[in-house]
């Protein structure tokens, strides 16, 4: 009977917790991508957190990425990023700090024979939106 009475107690529970809304003020997504064996090119849409290196969008700490080798575009320095290789923990000669931030693409290397998927967790680029609005809403104005 006490038991029946403590499931009944966490069923309302639960059902009070999926009732209640959860806002926030940043629009907070996922993407999921497959990453087909052979070259494909890869984008990140959204701002992760605490960025968009590939150590944080591409965490290699599983092994889910292992032999994985990624050409980015290092914008700053206007040249192509050393390539990088996922390991089975970790991205190999420091790759892991290479950006894929949003606008940006880069190519990728599966060796697998069957797809890998990438979950790309953050905010939509609020900027990008803005920036493109300011450079078209000139020709669109009623």
């Amino acid at each position: 009977m006490l038991l029946s009475a403590l499931l009944g107690t966490l069923g309302s529970v639960s059902l009070m917790a999926q009732s209640t809304n959860v806002y926030s003020l940043n629009a907070v997504g996922y993407v999921t991508v497959s990453i087909p064996p052979g070259y494909s090119i890869l984008s990140c849409p959204l701002i992760a957190s605490p960025d968009n290196t590939l150590n944080t969008i591409l965490n290699a700490s599983n092994g889910a990425f292992s032999g994985l080798k990624f050409y980015g575009w290092n914008l700053s320095a206007a040249s192509y990023y050393p390539s990088a290789s996922a390991t089975a923990t970790k991205w190999a000669a420091g790759g892991g700090t290479n950006t894929l931030n949003p606008g940006q693409a880069a190519f990728v290397f599966n060796p697998d024979t069957t797809n890998m998927t990438a979950t790309f967790v953050g905010n939509r680029s609020v900027r990008f939106l803005d920036e493109l609005h300011s450079r078209w809403s000139k020709y669109f104005t009623p």
